[in-house]
């Protein structure tokens, strides 16, 4: 009996909490990063990239500001370089919120465009 044909499912939902939680991941590992240098380690290899995977996943990067938004998104990020990891997890939890709150507008205000 041949197997019938399947078709690819591209079924991801994107939801906030996995957002968040990249986000929350991206501001750690740009602590990390930034203690690394500090201390003269050469650390742009253990750089993630997940702000670009955070994009990608919310429908950013093909925009036609996605600079500017990716600008402020960094901006916004910067105060974790302020923060103990380790004993501020609520202040990471409360800033990634923030950061996912600014890019969620950008998919609310293309949805609605697309109304």
């Amino acid at each position: 009996m041949a197997a019938l044909p399947t078709t690819p499912q591209n079924n991801f939902i994107c939801n906030k909490t996995i957002i968040i939680n990249l986000i929350k991941q991206d501001l750690v590992n740009w602590k990390m990063i930034n203690l690394l240098q500090k201390m003269q380690v050469r650390a742009d290899d253990y750089q993630l990239d997940i702000g670009s995977i955070i994009f990608e996943i919310m429908d950013l990067s093909n925009r036609e500001n996605v600079d500017e938004i990716f600008d402020k998104y960094v901006e916004m990020s910067r105060p974790v370089l302020k923060l103990i990891v380790g004993q501020s997890n609520r202040e990471i939890d409360a800033l990634a919120a923030k950061i996912y709150d600014y890019l969620e507008q950008f998919i609310n205000e293309q949805n609605q465009s697309n109304l």
